[in-house]
Formats: structure tokens, sequence, C-alpha cells
């Protein structure tokens, strides 16, 4: 009997607790823009309620706001949330304690921790606030360095949080080489400001291209530089490097498939010229006399010979063998030849 009273104490304490501290929730706003985090109680009270609400950051807790017995004191309350941070006390009797924040700035970022509470009970709440802002347009410039080499720098500010700049081709794929790190300043209001180099082949700089990635916002921009001065254009109106990037992805744009199958059909035709060569060693061209006449010769060496014994021996072109076999009118003539010495 008291094991079992002992273990329903336990479940009412847990009960309590799990009623009394709710679990975090992120909740996401922007730079400029006014928000609301969330702190309800069903509590009755009888006015002597407190309400607070505190910034908890790595130096300790901040307070963003405090109520105590019917007013807001604004005494106890952070400089930074003074006139920005504020609850709507009508609602204090409905079980509403939120927080109305105005003009968020990235310094507002963090764990919030809303604490209601009486003589007599206890609420306490937490909500993770992320701030983000997005990052401009990316800039690129370009500096020409002499001897078909420049100098690529990438800007990109405002953003929130820190992020990092990257290099890739026209058509997608990350530029591999070697690059510059990525510079990280902050502003005054918390946003970053993000700067990156990058030394080039000048025929290279048409194809690349600087990106800036923000994961809260699944956002991607990117920008481009241009050196027309110094930069290398084809017939057809592309921009071709002179020396093809060292990187892995073979759909790099120096190093398009249809180079492949241009030089695979190189490979195919000069295979095809080298045995028309060989052939015309070996049977002489088609197109010449000599051919016809040793035939000739040979024809009528071998009707002589017939004659002389008696047989009538046709030479192996009249017996209609076929031509296409080796080197046929050349084999026909030395035959003839070697039946006249005999």
């Amino acid at each position: 009997m008291l094991n079992g009273q002992r273990a329903a104490e336990k479940f009412l304490l847990l009960l309590h607790l799990l009623s009394s501290v709710a679990l975090v929730w992120p909740h996401l706003a922007r730079v400029g823009e006014d928000t609301t985090l969330t702190c309800r109680f069903a509590q009755r009270w009888d006015g002597e309620l407190s309400v607070e609400w505190t910034l908890w950051r790595a130096a300790g807790p901040v307070v963003a706001y405090f109520y105590h017995r019917g007013s807001a004191l604004d005494e106890h309350q952070d400089a930074h949330f003074r006139g920005r941070a504020t609850v709507n006390e009508s609602r204090l009797g409905q079980g509403d304690a939120s927080l109305r924040l105005r003009g968020v700035t990235a310094h507002d970022e963090g764990s919030y921790r809303c604490i209601v509470y009486t003589p007599r009970w206890k609420n306490q709440q937490e909500q993770q606030l992320n701030v983000t802002a997005p990052y401009s347009q990316p800039q690129v410039s370009c500096l020409p360095l002499g001897g078909g080499r420049a100098q690529l720098t990438c800007l990109s500010s405002g953003g929130f949080p820190q992020s990092a700049l990257g290099w890739c081709w026209g058509n997608g794929s990350a530029y591999t080489g070697p690059a510059q790190a990525t510079e990280v300043s902050q502003a005054a209001d918390g946003t970053f400001g993000l700067q990156r180099g990058l030394e080039v082949d000048t025929s290279w700089v048409p194809d690349l291209r600087c990106v800036v990635t923000h994961p809260r916002l699944n956002q991607t921009r990117s920008g481009h530089p241009s050196c027309p001065d110094q930069t290398t254009r084809g017939t057809d109106g592309l921009h071709h490097p002179e020396h093809c990037p060292q990187v892995n992805d073979s759909q790099s744009p120096c190093c398009p498939q249809w180079r492949i199958g241009l030089f695979l059909s190189a490979a195919v035709l000069l295979a095809l010229l080298t045995l028309v060569s060989l052939r015309m060693r070996c049977c002489g061209s088609p197109f010449s006399s000599g051919g016809r006449e040793e035939g000739g010769l040979a024809g009528s060496r071998g009707t002589r010979l017939d004659e002389g014994r008696g047989e009538d021996l046709l030479t192996p072109a009249s017996r209609g063998v076929g031509q296409s076999r080796g080197c046929p009118r050349r084999e026909t003539t030395l035959s003839a030849q070697t039946a006249g010495q005999v």
C-alpha cells in the first residue's frame, strides 16, 4: 500500500513538471520586422501576479520585460529592450503573457524564458528566437594583374546569421581550385559582411560566379565578374578559356563533352585514311594506267603459253575470280612472268 502511494505521488509530481515547463519552440523573425513570442498559462491568480521575460546569453540572463503587482517596471528592463519589448497587460486575465518585440535586430536572437508566478504557483516556458536577414546580391570586381592573370573580389553584406562565399562555374558545378579564405566583418546592427578573393587566368573570368547561400531562408544569390578587355571570345560569340582548370567535375564549362566526341571522330577518320593508304601501296592506284598495261601483258603471255602447250589456260582475271582479294592484278602479272620464264 505504501509503495502504491509513493508511485502516485511521483506521477503527480511528473505531471506538474510537464505542465509548468514547456518545450522550446523555435520562432523565426526577420531583421526590422515585429514579432511575438507566445507565453500562456492556465492557473488562476488574485492580483499578485508577476511576469518576467529574460534572454539567456553567454554572459548571463538579460531582462527583456518585467511586470509585478499590476504594472511594468521599466527600471528592471535592459536598455536594449526598453521601448521595444512589451506585454499586453489587459490579456493577463485571459492567461496570455506573450511578449511583443518591435523592430527585431540580430542582437535579439537567443533563448527566451517566460516565468509567470504568484506566491502559490509558478509557470515557466522557453522559446528560441532565430533571427534572419538576407545577404545582398554579390558584387564582383575584376583587377587585371598582367600576364594573363586577374584578381577577383566578391562582396556581400547585410546578412544574418554568418554564412560564407563560394565560387562556382556557370553551369553550377563548384570551383575546386585554390581560393582565398572568406573575410567576415560584423556591423553595429549585428549583421555580417563577407569578402572573398580569387586569382585566376583572365580567360576563365566569364565562366566564374560568386555565390552566397542562406540556409534559413533557403536562398542562393550569385554575381559574376566582367573583364571585357582581358577575356577571349570565339567566333561563336562564347568565351573559351585558354586552359582547362584542374577540377574533378566532368561537366566543367571549359571541358565540355563535345570535345571528347570531336577527338573520337578525328581518331576514326585517321584510322580510315591509314587503311586507304596501306591498300594503295599494295595494289596501286585504281586510276593509274600501269595496272591495266601489266594486266594486258600478263594476259598475252598467258595466251602464248597456252598455245605452246596445246591448252587453253585462262588467267585468273578471265576466269572471273574475285578482283577484290588481295592484289589481283599484280598477282596475275607475276604468275604470267613466271610461266614465260619456264
